[in-house]
């Protein structure tokens, strides 16, 4: 928050001497400064003295500590040793838990700046300070789970997008103005697998990469292993376990800050986020790009509701799907126990957002999705498909409770290698399947109108309605003619 200082032309005063001699018009013009009390003061740089502060327990609570710098007329900036920030003579930090925090006390003027640092120590903790809105909304709060897994909205419009900054000209609202992502637009880039657990805690954060994290472009060299990928990069990246976050509650935004390497959405180099909006049920924030600051960033996140276990209470389908009836010569097999099988790299990659396991039915092999948002399936390198022989693409699926499902085909092109420049794919949302029933599909080649070859067919992205929370039992998928 910057410091203003307010400038007002005092009085302009003619003052007028008459000598013996001639008329002399003396014009002296008196202009001063008014400023807040943060204004950095002139004179000589601040000495230790100067940078020294006392503190006291409030009356409300012996974990709310009131903090007062020695010199009021010096700009006073403070980190609190609980990831929050403060500026003015007297501040107040909030400590929940016990422990020691490193107060630090850091006083500015035209000269230059000092500072200082004191350890205070709280012997109890206070759970009553953890009582707070947003706390709670963002965690679960204190009678609840006391952490809570946030994701980013995939499936909704608008849920990544970029806007102009406040200083711009074309800046009407806070907003994505600029771009919008359409649902599921960036489902390959490693963001929509990403997890964001804040807990009460110590106020403890987890980044769950799932292996893999979305980079804006002009980032990419900070991630070792980087590759152009979803109009930007994806970059490797384990998961970040055991950082910490924070809440900064100044007079006009209240940011949310992310210790360590972990961080929220698509990397711009920033890890402190402006909350723009939290309920129990969305989270939007708004960040800028260390690379463009003329530009703000917009990420919406959702709770993730799905037990931590990654539990299913559904009930395995105690049919099996119809044998196909095709002839062995006139199709290309991923999985069937009727037909040989080619070689299938993945039936759920590391960017996916699913459970996986594999199942046997009467004795007949199924794959089983539970807490399916999307899952990728691939066949690349040596084992991608060449279907330009085929006409179909076929497939059964039986869900407990899928509303519906979409299936996207990538083909990598000539090079038959991710991101090589010629990659081209095509999503089809597929007819409603029917609940508790197996349901054969069999879509042709042709409506997949977005690919411009099908000769090196390397991905199958399945996703499933209700996000993350669909089961999807899968069976007999092969390509036809």
């Amino acid at each position: 928050m910057g410091i203003g200082a307010k400038t007002q032309i005092i009085n302009i005063y003619f003052m007028k001497t008459i000598l013996n001699l001639t008329l002399v018009a003396l014009l002296f013009i008196g202009v001063s400064s008014c400023k807040d009390e943060d204004e950095p003061s002139l004179g000589d740089p601040p000495t230790e003295a100067d940078a020294a502060f006392t503190y006291k327990a409030s009356a409300t609570s012996n974990n709310i500590i009131e903090f007062t710098a020695s010199n009021p007329d010096l700009t006073a900036k403070w980190e609190l040793g609980n990831g929050q920030t403060a500026e003015g003579t007297m501040v107040e930090g909030t400590y929940p838990f016990a422990g020691t925090y490193t107060v630090k006390l850091t006083v500015f003027n035209s000269g230059g700046s000092a500072s200082s640092s004191q350890d205070i120590v709280l012997d109890n903790d206070d759970l009553n300070l953890l009582d707070d809105p947003l706390f709670t909304m963002l965690t679960g709060g204190v009678s609840g789970p006391g952490q809570r897994i946030w994701v980013v909205d995939s499936t909704r419009f608008e849920h990544l997008g970029v806007g102009p900054h406040p200083t711009d000209a074309d800046f009407d609202g806070y907003y994505p103005k600029w771009w919008q992502a359409t649902p599921l637009t960036k489902t390959t880039s490693g963001l929509y697998s990403d997890q964001y657990v804040f807990k009460l805690s110590q106020f403890a954060f987890d980044h769950i990469t799932g292996g893999r994290v979305f980079v804006k472009t002009g980032h990419e060299s900070e991630f070792p292993g980087a590759f152009a990928n979803a109009d930007d990069f994806s970059a490797p990246m384990p998961d970040q376990l055991g950082e910490a976050w924070s809440l900064n509650m100044g007079d006009e935004d209240t940011t949310i800050s992310i210790s360590g390497d972990a961080f929220i959405g698509l990397y711009t180099g920033v890890r402190e986020y402006t909350l723009m909006e939290l309920t129990d049920s969305v989270m939007l924030l708004r960040y800028i790009d260390t690379k463009d600051e003329t530009t703000l960033w917009y990420i919406r996140l959702v709770p993730d509701y799905v037990p931590v276990d990654g539990g299913s209470t559904d009930t395995d389908p105690t049919t099996t799907a119809p044998d196909p009836t095709a002839a062995s010569t006139d199709v290309i097999s991923l999985f069937s126990n009727v037909y040989t099988d080619v070689t299938v790299n993945s039936w759920r990659t590391d960017w996916s957002a699913s459970d996986f396991d594999d199942i046997q039915i009467n004795s007949n092999d199924v794959k089983k999705y539970t807490n399916l948002g999307f899952v990728g399936i691939e066949t690349v390198g040596d084992n991608s498909i060449d279907a330009s022989g085929m006409t179909h693409i076929e497939f059964d699926v039986y869900t407990p409770n899928m509303t519906e499902v979409k299936l996207k085909l990538v083909d990598f092109g000539a090079d038959n290698a991710f991101g090589g420049g010629d990659d081209t794919e095509f999503e089809l949302t597929l007819a409603t399947p029917t609940q508790d029933s197996w349901v054969h599909y069999k879509v042709p080649l042709a409506d997949f109108t977005g690919l411009a070859s099908t000769e090196h067919i390397s991905q199958y992205i399945f996703v499933g309605t209700p996000y993350q929370q669909s089961t999807m039992y899968l069976d007999n998928v092969y390509f036809s003619k």
